[in-house]
């Protein structure tokens, strides 16, 4: 073997590493970052530059348009520096995406391996969240901060629901184009039940009104008696868990209710552990965008966008400009980020970016109800599409845009759909 061939075998090793990539998402933002990080410089180096062909995929080249917008949008804030360390560092986003489907391609990784891989990480993660939530803490010892959340291994960060969550449709995914081993269909029931649970117990309403969502969509789609009680069933489970568990019934249910229309205030705090009974008015107006908290954000963010309408203060700049007196509001309209993505692209990337990701939340749901719904054989297309449509889905409160942990936890699956695009009629025939 050449000295080349050993060179290049190594440094594909070297990449196997991205199997343990939703594990070190569990342990916080530092590790996987730096896998992401190191591995996309390796990327380039070693092969991305021998590959030309792959940087002219259409959906790299929408990839390339957003990033464009990123930096240009950056180049012209008036905080240009602080927007420029956060948009120029995306393009790592991209060689995860591309680095995975290489990898794919030349069977490097595998995705029996990842589908197993993402069974157990599914199934320890969500056999801890049950313990946390019946005694109190998890397996290390772990107590979550928030009374009426569950953590897990998550610590101190309440991102236990939306994390499951959002590896679901890659987990539909592979075991739809994986290899069928002895216990696969039992793997698969166990892990998607258990997933189904943990979210429920986790507290997180964004990750549980989606998981409805999902279920619903997906009933819909795969629509049959066996399919539609198996549904039934489930949403009574989760419905009677919730309703004879006073903290989860009060913080899924009523505190969202309530939180249209009252200031919250000590809500969480004081009457989470407690039964409610909401007083009825024969009417209640709507006075909040799901809470006062998230109503806030979006009225600074508005009000940033009038200011900057075009290209916006600059991407990750909003926790800096709703600082400034022509923008505060109150002390919980300034934080980080909007908590959406929508009114984030607005306020710090103007109608240029804001225009740019809605019009891909139209097509991603135009594909998913007229190219999946209504047009038979497009199953693994199905959890694709639906994937775009969680991570765009604007009504909503989720993360920050730019944010290193969260965009490596969205950008994950897409390697593996890029693998399945390319190789579309070798899935087909199988």
């Amino acid at each position: 073997m050449t000295i080349f061939k050993i060179k290049k075998n190594l440094n594909f090793n070297i990449f196997k590493l991205y199997y343990f990539l939703p594990l070190l998402l569990v342990t916080g933002p530092f590790l996987p970052d730096l896998l992401v990080s190191l591995s996309s410089i390796f990327f380039l180096i070693y092969f991305g530059f021998n590959e030309k062909e792959l940087f002219k995929m259409q959906w790299v080249c929408f990839f390339l348009l957003f990033y464009f917008i990123l930096i240009f949008t950056s180049i012209f804030s008036i905080f240009s520096f602080v927007s420029l360390k956060s948009s120029l560092p995306y393009l790592r986003f991209l060689m995860l995406v591309l680095s995975t489907y290489y990898l794919l391609e030349k069977k490097v990784l595998k995705l029996n391996i990842y589908y197993l891989c993402l069974a157990t990480l599914i199934i320890i993660l969500s056999l801890d969240g049950f313990m946390q939530f019946i005694t109190g803490k998890n397996i290390l010892g772990f107590v979550s901060p928030i009374s009426y959340r569950v953590t897990s291994f998550f610590h101190d960060k309440a991102v236990f629901g939306s994390f499951i969550f959002k590896l679901i449709p890659l987990f539909f995914f592979l075991h739809l184009v994986s290899d069928n081993f002895k216990y696969k269909n039992f793997l698969f029931k166990i892990s998607l039940l258990f997933s189904i649970f943990a979210i429920t117990i986790s507290g997180d309403r964004s990750a549980f009104y989606m998981l409805i969502i999902y279920i619903t969509l997906t009933t819909l789609f795969f629509l049959n008696k066996k399919n539609l009680v198996t549904s039934l069933l489930v949403f009574s489970i989760i419905f009677l868990i919730i309703y004879k568990n006073d903290v989860l019934k009060n913080r899924i249910l009523l505190m969202t209710y309530e939180g249209f229309f009252n200031v919250l205030d000590k809500f969480d705090e004081i009457k989470i552990k407690k039964k409610i009974i909401l007083e009825n008015k024969q009417i209640k107006n709507i006075n909040f965008y799901i809470s006062d908290d998230h109503h806030n954000h979006m009225l600074t963010a508005i009000k940033i966008f009038k200011e900057y309408p075009l290209l916006g203060s600059g991407p990750n700049t909003y926790r800096v400009v709703c600082k400034d007196q022509r923008f505060y509001l109150k002390p919980n309209s300034c934080t980080t980020h909007p908590h959406n993505f929508y009114l984030q692209t607005l306020s710090e990337t103007g109608l240029l970016g804001f225009i740019f990701l809605f019009f891909l939340f139209l097509k991603t749901s135009h594909f998913l109800v007229f190219k999946c719904l209504f047009l038979p054989n497009k199953k693994i297309e199905y959890f694709i599409y639906f994937n775009f449509f969680a991570i765009l889905f604007p009504l909503l409160p989720n993360g920050n845009l730019l944010n290193n942990w969260l965009s490596i936890l969205n950008f994950l699956p897409f390697g593996f759909y890029l693998y399945y695009f390319q190789n579309k009629n070798h899935f087909e025939s199988k």
